[in-house]
């Protein structure tokens, strides 16, 4: 994939004053699409708070971004489990019911399931 077409995120040291103010402002410009606020957090937000408050949204956003990373991983197992067969995996699955009793039992026991279970 080419690198052009994503945005960088901008890295901040947030156990400095300048990294948590920078956190802060950069926060409120991209997530809530607030640009009045900039110049009020690198000037007068106090520094201790603008760090802590950096630390606890950067373990939030860390958390978020591995449930979601879970959940689209569960989501693509579900699709896979749910997923309904090719036409062509569907007339093999047939040519071996047909062919029973001449066929093997467990594969024409599967084969049976999987209709049965993609037809529901």
């Amino acid at each position: 994939m080419p690198t052009e077409n994503k945005s960088v995120e901008p890295s901040f040291d947030l156990n400095t004053s300048e990294g948590g103010r920078g956190f802060v402002a950069n926060l409120f410009v991209t997530v809530l699409r607030r640009h009045d606020f900039t110049t009020y957090i690198k000037e007068r937000l106090a520094a201790d708070f603008a760090c802590t408050l950096s630390k606890f949204i950067a373990c939030a956003q860390a958390r978020e971004a591995e449930l979601q990373q879970r959940l689209n991983a569960a989501d693509q197992r579900i699709d896979e489990l749910t997923a309904k067969p090719s036409d062509a995996e569907r007339e093999r699955l047939r040519a071996i019911i047909e062919n029973y009793p001449n066929g093997d039992p467990i594969e024409y026991n599967a084969a049976v399931r999987a209709i049965t279970q993609t037809s529901q």
